[in-house]
């Protein structure tokens, strides 16, 4: 679907704005569904709630280490703000729920969504939008506003419905549940197809360095700092999402972010597409390394 969604790209076969109307009928139907049926069949536990806290861990040490590089190598405000955008923030919807599935089993999409939702989402609501706007010199978002465009963004609106059907033992009638597996089933292909419709190679001129250092933070150093921080907090198989998620290649919505704030738009461009060029040859071989790690 990757390749699909690139080749349509290259042909022209859809309008100019058919990534965009794919990426909100995911993100508005697709998602909510897949996050409703795993969280709402999820066993929770003290332990895994703990799964978005290796999230924020490995995001803020991921920008810790952004920020020295990036003045030990005097790197511009711009590219400073893109890295902090793009190393930081991982894939972790879009690619993260059908890797993680098709490695790990449908039984890791709960920990995987919570990695996601209360992790990467909501860092790429409030500290993301922050990031863009103090670097690129835009007017920061109020936490009101934040906090109300989490409250109304239809995954995390579903899950917050899945974890109180979960905490009250409440089942999800029949028919709907058949519903909402069908929906989810959609998620696979679209997201996949969107990513390849928004796929491109741009060489970042004279920004060689700061690509392969973002890159390295994102695919090696995040997964490694993962591992060792869910270590004594997280069971095997939760160890293991945690990792596998902190791996995933940059956000394509951060990349996205970054260049609409004129934060050195063609790295972020690059570490969107080579990125997740990368992570389809990496990742498999990390998770290799993880289960002999963990």
């Amino acid at each position: 679907m990757l390749a699909l969604g690139w080749s349509f790209k290259q042909l022209r076969a859809l309008p100019d704005n058919a990534a965009e109307t794919l990426n909100k009928l995911v993100l508005n139907l697709c998602l909510p569904a897949l996050i409703l049926v795993a969280v709402s069949k999820l066993q929770l536990n003290l332990k895994l709630l703990l799964v978005p806290l290796v999230a924020w861990a490995v995001m803020l040490l991921s920008a810790l280490l952004v920020k020295l590089l990036a003045h030990g190598l005097r790197f511009s405000r711009e590219v400073e703000g893109c890295l902090l955008l793009t190393a930081v923030l991982g894939n972790t919807a879009f690619l993260g729920y059908p890797l993680t599935q098709a490695y790990l089993g449908e039984a890791s999409l709960g920990p995987a969504v919570l990695y996601d939702q209360l992790g990467s989402f909501l860092v790429f609501s409030s500290v993301g939008l922050w990031i863009s706007a103090r670097y690129g010199g835009g007017k920061s978002p109020g936490i009101s506003e934040t906090v109300q465009k989490i409250l109304s963004f239809p995954a995390f609106l579903a899950l917050m419905t899945g974890l109180a059907l979960n905490f009250f033992e409440l089942q999800i009638p029949p028919l709907a549940m058949n519903l909402l597996i069908e929906i989810k089933q959609l998620l696979v292909p679209l997201a996949m197809f969107a990513v390849g419709l928004n796929f491109s190679l741009i060489p970042p001129k004279g920004q060689t360095t700061a690509l392969m250092i973002g890159l390295s933070i994102k695919l090696l150093f995040a997964p490694l700092i993962a591992i060792l921080i869910a270590w004594p907090l997280l069971d095997r198989p939760e160890r293991l999402i945690a990792g596998f998620q902190a791996a995933m290649p940059p956000m394509v919505t951060a990349a996205v972010l970054a260049a609409s704030a004129r934060l050195a738009p063609n790295l972020a461009a690059a570490m969107a597409g080579f990125g997740i060029l990368a992570s389809l040859l990496w990742l498999p071989i990390l998770l290799v390394l993880l289960k002999q790690l963990v």
